[in-house]
């Protein structure tokens, strides 16, 4: 009750700053305000929901990384072309267990998916790249290095049908707030408890089936090999761009996946040379739900000889 209090006054705050800057009181602007309430009170009763189970609580938001006040160090990486590179950023929320276990947590307003195949080419390594900033070596919890096991895009928004505030039974919560990402089975208890034989987990992507191995399609989990990979690959995919762009191969070579591209949301479509009728898209495709190809080697492949 106390944390819905607060954030009511919290989003009055925020709404009538809105409105000053933007819109004079209106019922439109009122017709606004009750999705975003409704929205954020499910949110707020996930987590209190969820926090019964987690052996992990919120650490840092809005985590700056390598910037000014940063709380913590940036990611450092040398290139095979002995570039020196120094990434900078905010991670949105880090939560971390007694013993220094912890998960980055990125939100978004509307449903974003994590695949693996899709970072394996080279896009989405956004929260690899967060949990590859947990292993500076000057980032540490308590004094000892963070022990990063997982990362996930927590959606922000469902669809807000209705007025009253979600009832802590009400199947929303557990799908259409589930965040998307991966994380180290064995981990998964600090997440929640695992889920029986069969059963779904409650608040994460797993289920694990009846001979104890986890679920085909319903599994967000890798085992601790498979992160280490994917978190490589990332490392070395930023270190093969670096050099590309030092050597000047920067034409623009846009991915494709199904029916979506990177041009999609580009904001700089006016001033870029990619013809996107007649242009070679770099075609990325899930294959039997295995990662893609080696990211850097594709990618240096293609920018370097297609036109």
């Amino acid at each position: 009750a106390k944390s819905m209090a607060l954030l009511e006054k919290q989003m009055e705050a925020a709404f009538c700053t809105i409105e000053t800057k933007m819109f004079a009181r209106s019922p439109q602007s009122q017709a606004l305000r009750r999705p975003v309430r409704r929205n954020l009170q499910a949110l707020l009763t996930r987590e209190h929901l969820a926090a019964q189970t987690t052996q992990l609580r919120p650490h840092l938001v809005e985590a700056a990384f390598g910037l000014e006040s940063a709380v913590l160090s940036p990611l450092r990486l040398a290139s095979p072309g002995t570039h020196a590179i120094v990434i900078s950023g905010k991670i949105d929320r880090l939560d971390v267990s007694k013993d220094g276990h912890a998960i980055v947590l990125d939100y978004k307003s509307g449903p974003h998916a994590f695949k693996l195949y899709r970072a394996a080419a080279g896009i989405d390594i956004q929260l690899l790249v967060y949990l590859l900033v947990l292993k500076e070596p000057k980032n540490t919890f308590n004094g000892k290095p963070y022990r990063g096991f997982g990362a996930f895009y927590q959606p922000l928004k469902f669809d807000p049908k209705g007025s009253e505030p979600l009832a802590p039974e009400d199947p929303v919560l557990y799908a259409s707030l589930k965040p998307s990402g991966f994380f180290v089975l064995d981990d998964f208890p600090l997440l929640e408890p695992m889920p029986h034989p069969g059963d779904p987990a409650k608040w994460f992507k797993l289920r694990i089936n009846k001979n104890g191995s986890p679920h085909k399609k319903i599994n967000d989990s890798l085992i601790l090999q498979e992160m280490q990979n994917r978190l490589d690959e990332a490392k070395n995919l930023i270190l093969t761009v670096a050099d590309l762009i030092a050597q000047g191969y920067i034409q623009p070579h846009p991915f494709k996946d199904g029916n979506t591209s990177a041009c999609t949301w580009c904001d700089f479509q006016s001033a870029c040379p990619f013809d996107r009728l007649t242009g070679r898209y770099r075609n990325i495709r899930q294959q039997s739900g295995a990662p893609g190809p080696a990211a850097p080697g594709n990618l240096q492949h293609s920018s370097m000889e297609d036109p």
